[in-house]
């Protein structure tokens, strides 16, 4: 973590232990952000493609990515992308292979990454490289993100008078330096010290981005669409029960999104703290999503419309009690 991080978590905590007030944010307002081509590098045939909603996000919000590989079969073209858990100063949520919606013969190759940082202001994604032909590698400029942290303001921690307060540092006219350097140096010393063991008594705390606050902020950017823009239902289908798979994943900790249906079934049954009832939703929504795909289905609005409520259900069933503070 940088040193602009470290500051802002130490704020934190200092405002926590002082005003006893809880840090986390209310569910805003959703907002459609479509995608765009945020950076892109072609040779001869072969060209990448990487599209975002928005190039700002919150500190810890996951940010969706999509990468794609243009390019004839003959061209050979694959990704090169590391089995990681870190691209840069961004923790890697999940890589998953996406379909192409436009000409597939075209497509070599799309993926959909989800990342999420918990640095703030400018945080660059490295490059995304793929390989073609004869060894060849095309690389994208990297892409610069603004991460705006959950703390107002900017904060420096070699500025520490910010958060102490102002103090009468005038003292008589005979006392030497070093003394009031050794009193500086000592009180901020003990107030750095004071932070640290407070941030790692609160470490168990809950990410600043609460999960079912962002699930419900999905769910309900995708219900405010406008519903002539939904051409593929089938698709629409699909990224409800994506972010019933990621909400599952942030919440639980199960593996949804890279689990089959029966796996992920499986798993929720097994997990104590999601109630019978809930299960059951997670299941006909899930069953009806095999329908659609494997069997030859094909979705409708009414599929959609009980499928993005059926998601909402169950996270809202799912939403994990406030727990009390003890004094």
């Amino acid at each position: 973590m940088t040193d602009r991080g470290w500051g802002q978590c130490l704020l934190a905590v200092m405002l926590v232990a002082t005003a006893g007030c809880d840090s986390g944010s209310g569910p805003g307002e959703a907002v459609d952000r479509p995608t765009s081509i945020v950076s892109s590098v072609e040779s001869g045939a072969v060209r990448i493609e990487v599209e975002t909603g928005s190039l700002k996000a919150e500190s810890g919000e996951p940010i969706e990515i999509t990468m794609t590989l243009k390019a004839p079969e003959s061209a050979r073209a694959r990704f090169l992308i590391e089995d990681s858990t870190r691209m840069g100063d961004f923790d890697v949520l999940g890589l998953e292979r996406a379909p192409a919606s436009e000409d597939v013969l075209m497509v070599a190759e799309r993926r959909r990454l989800l990342v999420s940082t918990f640095e703030s202001g400018i945080v660059t994604l490295p490059p995304i490289r793929a390989r073609h032909g004869d060894q060849q590698v095309l690389v994208t400029e990297p892409i610069e993100f603004e991460i705006s942290s959950l703390i107002e303001g900017e904060f420096d921690p070699t500025g520490y008078a910010e958060i102490r307060g102002p103090v009468d540092d005038s003292l008589p006219g005979g006392t030497p330096g070093w003394l009031v350097v050794t009193i500086a140096a000592t009180g901020g010393g003990l107030l750095l010290l004071l932070a640290i063991a407070l941030l790692l008594a609160n470490r168990r705390r809950p990410r600043p981005r609460i999960p079912h606050e962002w699930a419900l902020a999905e769910l309900a950017r995708i219900r405010d669409e406008d519903p002539s823009s939904r051409r593929d239902l089938n698709e629409l289908y699909e990224r409800i029960e994506r972010v019933l798979r990621w909400y599952l994943s942030f919440q639980f900790g199960i593996d949804a999104p890279d689990r089959t249906s029966k796996e992920l079934l499986g798993a929720v049954n097994d997990h104590q703290g999601i109630i019978d009832d809930a299960r059951a939703t997670l299941e006909r929504l899930v069953r009806d999503g095999d329908r659609i795909k494997f069997a030859g289905g094909v979705a409708s609005r009414d599929d959609c419309d009980r499928a993005l409520e059926s998601a909402c259900t169950f996270v809202s069933m799912t939403i994990p009690p406030a727990k009390e503070e003890v004094a």
